[in-house]
């Protein structure tokens, strides 16, 4: 029994699950809580990302190196500056370089540090989606209760500024890709 409930809730998408999933999106509890996540990605400025992760993103994408770590220390950099491995680097890069190259267009210094925050979102709502992929079962009111709206995934991503987000996504990819026998994509996820 405990199998067959595994296999079902583990089984991808069909019609019926891919139209309760897009029911999520017009939730009110969903909307409230993109409101105030999209609020503090432009109005929040952690103290941890200005000194320790921008300047790290900001040299790397200036300075392209193999090793971003010890040419960002050579450049005088602080040595506690993004603790992270190279696929928490590439994470960020995109939506990073993005904000670096608007601040360079238009002369503002905010874009980069809300194009990092960007990731954060887009990494945090991988997560919502790949949860409600996992407990489709599960009503959609109580995921965006107990993860979307969690003040904790709230605060120590937004407000304190913490990246772990980025790897539990690959860790619930990897979850999800091996619940539907993937094993190759799962061993990628883990990897990363």
């Amino acid at each position: 029994m405990l199998i067959k409930l595994s296999r079902k809730a583990f089984s991808p998408f069909g019609v019926k699950e891919l139209n309760q999933f897009k029911l999520i999106h017009k939730e009110p509890l969903f909307i409230m809580g993109l409101f105030i996540k999209i609020c503090l990605v432009f109005y929040s400025f952690p103290l941890i990302h200005s000194e320790l992760f921008i300047p790290f993103i900001s040299n790397s994408i200036s300075n392209i190196s193999l090793d971003p770590w010890n040419s960002f220390l050579l450049n005088g950099g602080d040595v506690n500056s993004f603790p992270y491995g190279i696929s928490m680097l590439l994470a960020y890069l995109p939506v990073s370089s993005l904000g670096l190259f608007l601040d360079r267009i238009i002369g503002n210094s905010d874009f980069f540090e809300i194009g990092f925050k960007l990731t954060s979102f887009l990494f945090d709502y991988t997560v919502l989606i790949i949860i409600s992929i996992i407990t489709k079962h599960f009503s959609n009111r109580i995921l965006l209760v107990s993860y979307w709206l969690s003040p904790i995934i709230i605060y120590t991503t937004y407000i304190h500024g913490q990246l772990d987000i980025v790897p539990v996504a690959f860790l619930l990819g990897c979850i999800c890709m091996l619940g539907w026998n993937r094993y190759r994509y799962a061993a990628l996820l883990i990897l990363l």
